[in-house]
């Protein structure tokens, strides 16, 4: 009777052995598997933080380049403006020498028909 009681004792030892062991197995992989988990999110928070960095600092350029297209724009627009300044002034030369041409021509030919009359 001690034989058997001895042998159930054995085997239950056994049998809690192997559970011990299967469950301190499992415990150790997913500890591993935690590690890894771990090392994987670390690894992705770095890369995510590289690329707000280099987002920000693409949002900086393009603001930049926003800021030095808006001043390129406006020296156009001024540049424009002074370009229509001198076609103005160059039409008004035009006119003010077309009038100057045809005040001289008036002059000339009424010094000619005076000039011809007076020789008549």
């Amino acid at each position: 009777m001690y034989y058997l009681l001895i042998f159930i004792i054995i085997i239950l030892l056994l049998v809690l052995f192997f559970i011990w062991r299967y469950y301190s197995k499992k415990n150790e992989f997913l500890a591993q598997q935690l590690l890894k988990r771990d090392q994987e999110l670390f690894e992705f928070k770095h890369a995510l933080d590289q690329e707000k960095s280099h987002g920000r600092e693409y949002l900086l350029q393009t603001e930049n380049l926003k800021i030095q297209l808006t001043e390129k724009t406006d020296d156009i627009l001024e540049k424009e403006k002074e370009i229509k300044s001198l076609y103005i002034l160059i039409e008004n030369l035009k006119q003010k020498n077309r009038k100057e041409e045809d005040d001289i021509i008036v002059e000339y030919f009424s010094e000619k028909t005076k000039s011809k009359e007076s020789r008549d």
